[in-house]
């Protein structure tokens, strides 16, 4: 459906919010204003109450993600949503890949290669989502948004909001090699890479595409080697069940940074039945940050004495 507006209308990048429950959500965009052909982003804004959370494209145990269905103007088109790193959560025994308190999922819009300047067109559509805390609830919105066509014109507040959330999200990395291969009654997921050693990061964890291939539930256990790690996974049913594809996912791990550890995610293709040389295997190392705490908790303890006898010799006086 085309709908053409030959008015300007304020705001045009983002729909009015509803409040559908537990989540207030959004359609915005990146331009208040795109030239025809041209790629921009929109995303679903949400915000949730308090202890409230959505789900990752694989809810890992029960759950479901977001279903966005649109209506376009023809010669428009939007991909797939661009899926930020999920929070892993607990509940009990269940173990779910979520969204909490604020989120984007962008998505690249092409505008009509024969749209006209001056012209508007109308994005509308409807998100559907589950949102949980104790117990789960099915919510929807009904989005509208209009988009000017002309120079190229970034909003000021998605235009930033979206960009830094892209800056986020998992991307293809040549440098990484990933192989799955069964190992007694699990799976070994090796990840090389020369830089991804013990030196340089932690807390590795795999997060599949697909729900039920890995066991959420149960730990993943680390192994360190001099070109990479190895997570060892228990399978979902459906590895149970055998799989002849590839497995695709993305692998998450904590980086040093010059302002503190920094989590981000590759995205990795691991070859079934496949065992990549990792080297030798390594002791997992003690970070430094560890150690510091305890010469700090001694500089607090000296600091106090000192102060103390500062104070006696004061009352003396």
């Amino acid at each position: 459906m085309m709908v053409w507006c030959f008015a300007f209308i304020a705001n045009a990048s983002e729909s009015v919010p509803i409040k559908s429950g537990k989540a207030i959500s959004q359609l915005v965009t990146s331009h208040d204003r795109a030239l025809p052909g041209s790629d921009i982003h929109i995303a679903l804004s949400q915000r949730l109450e308090p202890h409230w959370h959505t789900y990752w494209r694989n809810a890992g145990g029960p759950g479901k993600p977001v279903q966005i269905n649109r209506t376009l103007p023809s010669g428009a088109s939007v991909g797939d949503i661009l899926w930020p790193l999920p929070t892993i959560i607990h509940t009990v025994s269940i173990v779910n890949y979520v969204f909490e308190d604020k989120l984007l999922l962008p998505m690249v819009l092409h505008v009509p290669d024969d749209a006209k300047l001056g012209e508007t067109l109308e994005i509308n559509a409807t998100a559907l989502y589950l949102v949980c805390y104790q117990v789960c609830l099915p919510e929807s919105a009904e989005l509208s948004l209009t988009l000017e066509i002309g120079a190229p014109l970034l909003d000021g507040r998605w235009g930033a909001n979206i960009r830094r959330t892209l800056a986020g999200i998992p991307q293809q990395n040549t440098h990484i090699r990933a192989a799955i291969h069964k190992d007694g009654d699990g799976f070994v997921l090796g990840i090389q890479a020369e830089n991804l050693n013990v030196e340089s990061v932690r807390n590795p964890y795999f997060f599949p595409y697909i729900q039920d291939m890995i066991d959420a539930d149960a730990p993943q256990t680390t192994s360190q080697f001099e070109h990479g790690f190895s997570l060892g996974l228990n399978p979902g049913w459906k590895l149970e069940r055998g799989w002849s594809g590839d497995m695709v996912g993305v692998i998450s791990y904590e980086v040093q940074t010059d302002t503190g550890w920094k989590r981000q995610g590759s995205i990795v293709t691991a070859k079934t039945g496949a065992v990549l040389d990792l080297g030798k295997a390594v002791k997992a190392k003690k970070y430094a940050q560890f150690s510091w705490s305890w010469m700090s908790l001694l500089a607090i303890f000296l600091a106090c004495l000192a102060i103390g006898g500062f104070v006696a010799k004061r009352r003396k006086k």
